[in-house]
């Protein structure tokens, strides 16, 4: 949340972020989180689901009991979601096909909704008759590929959910989502660069919508460097101190095990340091995430100190980029950033 929220206001007004939903750590009820979100986006509308990653094992007792009674009870989701006026709801499929029509569900065709078709699209044939029935285009479907960081082998299976999407109602938005951010970080260096995949699976599914209609709304999503969550227990090649700098198509890493006679915090400094010297960086847009770096490199209150301090600063950087990219707008104007 710190990420969206400490983007520039005129990027929060032109952003449509799904937010998958499960129990925070620090909050006792659902609701909690939502007014987090609320508080990051400025009431702004927002895409929820439930987080079909979340298997019942962490937040409080409280939340994860409320969570349950949602998993068992798609309506008492739905009505959960009716309340906050400014969330658009995603329609669940993986028990059947919802009944659009139903009174229980009619507000959605005026606030809108969202449809999550996920890899490997063993919904597509019930989304495609569902959408075929649909005359208005106050929806979307987000088809995502998940995450690989071989994403292109699943590239013809996008195109087909593409396809079939776009023959079944032409007026169909659809979204192309997915992630490459690594899981393991094993061998990365200084200024190593990691290749972002997201960008070319997006722009041969967008190829394949236009080949069906020239009026195709294929749109540009992904995780935000963010990835499935870690299993198979502790990895403590992530603990390293790294520093990841996104670009419109890459991720710059730098990272360093900390060496036994220096600080995690100043191994930090260091690699920031090595970050703002380089000859790119005056090239990296003003940015919260920028912000940061910046003070982590001069040593200042506020940069980042331990590992889990690099996440919101490379979200941000990375959202604040591909913004600018998609719009060809550069966000927040030439100034630098002030917290």
């Amino acid at each position: 949340m710190r990420a969206l929220e400490q983007l520039f206001e005129d990027e929060k007004n032109r952003l449509l972020p799904t937010i998958l939903i499960r129990p925070w750590t620090t909050a006792k009820t659902i609701s909690k989180a939502f007014d987090r979100i609320d508080k990051a986006l400025g009431g702004r509308p927002f895409c929820a689901d439930l987080d079909p990653l979340y298997s019942m094992d962490s937040g409080a007792p409280e939340a994860i009991a409320e969570i349950e009674s949602y998993y068992s009870d798609y309506n008492a989701w739905y009505n959960f979601l009716r309340e906050r006026d400014n969330c658009i709801p995603y329609l669940r499929f993986d028990r059947s096909t919802p009944d659009l029509s139903s009174s229980r569900l009619r507000w959605m065709r005026v606030r809108g909704f969202a449809i999550a078709l996920r890899y490997p699209f063993s919904e597509l044939q019930q989304v495609s008759d569902l959408i075929r029935e649909i005359e208005h285009s106050n929806f979307f479907v987000n088809v995502d590929a998940g995450w690989d960081l071989d994403i292109l082998l699943r590239q013809a299976a996008v195109n087909n959910a593409v396809r079939s999407l776009s023959v079944a109602n032409p007026r169909v938005k659809i979204v192309v989502t997915a992630s490459t951010f690594p899981e393991s970080f094993d061998g990365v260096g200084i200024d190593d660069t990691h290749l972002l995949k997201e960008i070319d699976l997006f722009e041969s599914a967008d190829g394949v919508a236009r080949q069906i209609s020239n009026t195709a709304e294929v749109f540009y999503g992904d995780w935000a460097t963010t990835r499935r969550p870690f299993r198979g227990g502790g990895n403590i090649s992530t603990s390293y101190p790294r520093i990841d700098i996104p670009t419109d198509r890459t991720v710059q890493m730098f990272r360093e095990p900390p060496p036994e006679s220096e600080t995690i915090s100043a191994v930090y400094e260091r690699l920031a340091e090595i970050v703002v010297g380089g000859d790119y960086w005056k090239n990296i847009p003003a940015s919260w995430g920028k912000y940061i770096i910046d003070l982590t490199a001069s040593g200042s209150y506020g940069g980042i100190r331990m590992p889990s301090m690099n996440v919101s600063p490379r979200i941000n950087m990375h959202i604040h980029r591909q913004l600018a990219r998609l719009t060809d707008t550069p966000s927040g104007g030439t100034e630098e950033y002030e917290d």
